[in-house]
């Protein structure tokens, strides 16, 4: 699969509709939970406080989960 090819592939999954396979609904609840994890465990990190103030140096709409400072998008 290239590099682009997988939205139109998660697309199609979506469109398709039907009842999700109970292992795939596992893994996206054991997804969404590791993902809230990390960001708890490194809202502390050093590094991440070090990005995010040089992050927000100019600001901007978008709000840090993490630091629950505004962010730039560029």
């Amino acid at each position: 699969m290239t590099a682009g090819a997988l939205t139109p592939v998660l697309v199609d999954l979506v469109v398709a509709g039907g009842p999700a396979d109970e292992a795939w609904t596992d893994l996206g609840e054991r997804a969404v939970t590791d993902t809230v994890g990390v960001l708890l465990a490194g809202a502390a990190d050093p590094a991440v406080r070090i990005v995010s103030e040089a992050l927000d140096e100019e600001g901007g709409p978008v709000r840090s989960l993490a630091t629950g400072r505004a962010l730039s998008t560029r």
